[in-house]
C-alpha cells in the first residue's frame, strides 16, 4: 500500500471515528436535556410512579400494580432501586430510562460497526438512533418503551457477535 493511500484511508477512518463521537455525544446531549426539563408526569407515568414509590419491592414485584397498571418487573426494580437511592423525585424516577436511552447510543454504535462495512452506512445508523424524537423522548417516560430499544440492540449486538465468533472459529 503507497504512503498516500495509507494516509486518505487514516484521514477518512479519522473522520468517520470523529463523526461517530459526535452523533454519541449529540445523542447523550438531547436525552439528557429532555430529562433535564423535567416536565410532568402523564396520568399513566404517574400511576405507575405511585405504584414504584409506595410499594415496598416484595409487593411491587409479586402482586399486580393497582390503579390497571402494567410494566416488566425489570423497569420495577430499577425504578425502585432509583427511587430508594435518589428519593422519589420525577428525576429519580426517569433516571433508569434515561440511562437505557443513552446505552442505547454505544450499543448503535457498536451494533454499526459489526453490521456495516460502509462508513457512511455506519454515520448512518447511528445517528438515526442519536437523532430519533421518539427515542429521546422515550428516553425521559417512566415506561419500558425506551429500555425495550436497548434490549433490542444489546440482542441485536449478541447475535452478530456470535456470528463473528462463530465465523472465526470455523475459519480455524
Amino acid at each position: 500500500m503507497n504512503s498516500s493511500r495509507k494516509y486518505r484511508l487514516a484521514g477518512r477512518l479519522s473522520l468517520t471515528s470523529l463523526l461517530l463521537a459526535l452523533l454519541i455525544a449529540l445523542g447523550v446531549f438531547l436525552r439528557v436535556r429532555q430529562y433535564a426539563f423535567n416536565r410532568s408526569l402523564w396520568l399513566d407515568e404517574a400511576l405507575l410512579s405511585q405504584n414504584i414509590i409506595e410499594r415496598p419491592l416484595d409487593r411491587l414485584l409479586t402482586e399486580p400494580l393497582e390503579n390497571n397498571q402494567a410494566a416488566p418487573l425489570g423497569l420495577l426494580l430499577l425504578a425502585k432501586w432509583s427511587v430508594l437511592l435518589f428519593g422519589d423525585s420525577d428525576l429519580a424516577l426517569r433516571l433508569v430510562p434515561l440511562l437505557f436511552g443513552i446505552l442505547a447510543l454505544f450499543l448503535a454504535l457498536d451494533v454499526s460497526r459489526r453490521a456495516f462495512q460502509s462508513d457512511a452506512a455506519q454515520v448512518c445508523f447511528v445517528g438515526l438512533v442519536a437523532a430519533a424524537p421518539i427515542l429521546i423522548y422515550y428516553s425521559s417516560e417512566i415506561k419500558q418503551y425506551g429500555i425495550d430499544a436497548s434490549v433490542s440492540l444489546l440482542l441485536l449486538w449478541a447475535s452478530l457477535r456470535f456470528k463473528a465468533q462463530n465465523a472465526k472459529s470455523r475459519a480455524t
